[in-house]
């Protein structure tokens, strides 16, 4: 039987946001404050399109946002319904060395230190699988992802990998609409399982310079 591989989903993603958002004159904490903030654990913001809840998962990280000029270093997590995908994968006929899924769809909440990328992201979701499965496998996922909040959203196309030996590694560039328009947001993950922390920098386009 055809088994999916668990997700590795750390992609990136380029997010947009309104330079009027981002505090500019924040002071860049120093090397004693960063080393404090890496031992806290917080509790990350999550917006949805009805409400912001505070969630009880907790990442280790810069308790605010690193804001240098209109850039901003942000940290945060994502927990996904991979297993209870909300379209899954079709199966194509197995072929003599690969395995092949298709066309699955699956939600994940997005909690972010930076409120302007936490929301609920869409990913659509393309498999190539190599091997005997999770723990003797490679793979290539591809699809889009769509992160969505009160005040805009982030669109991405994204490719990442999976093997046996990483897990999901995956960067991807997204592109923000709404009051994030004429930003990136720019994130990356290596991460086992349906759930992934994320680092990132959002920043204004780089098609407008």
């Amino acid at each position: 039987m055809n088994r999916v591989y668990p997700l590795m989903m750390g992609l990136l993603v380029v997010a947009g946001c309104t330079a009027s958002s981002v505090d500019t004159t924040t002071v860049l904490p120093s090397d004693e404050s960063r080393a404090v903030a890496a031992e806290k654990t917080f509790a990350l913001t999550s917006t949805s399109t009805s409400t912001t809840v505070a969630v009880t998962t907790t990442t280790t990280g810069p308790v605010e946002p690193v804001v240098r000029g209109p850039s901003a270093y942000v940290v945060g997590r994502e927990d996904c319904q991979i297993y209870g995908m909300e379209v899954p994968l079709t199966e194509t006929s197995p072929e003599p060395d690969v395995q092949k899924g298709r066309d699955g769809v699956f939600v994940c909440t997005v909690t972010n230190n930076d409120p302007r990328v936490a929301g609920t992201a869409r990913y659509t979701l393309n498999q190539n699988r190599w091997g005997t499965g999770p723990q003797n496998g490679n793979m290539v996922q591809w699809g889009t992802i769509r992160i969505e909040n009160d005040h805009g959203a982030w669109d991405a196309d994204y490719v990442g990998i999976y093997t046996s030996e990483t897990g999901d590694v995956g960067a991807t560039l997204f592109t923000g609409s709404g009051d994030y328009e004429g930003l990136s947001y720019y994130r990356w993950s290596i991460s086992f399982g349906q759930s992934w922390d994320t680092e990132g920098l959002i920043f204004p386009s780089i098609e407008d310079q």
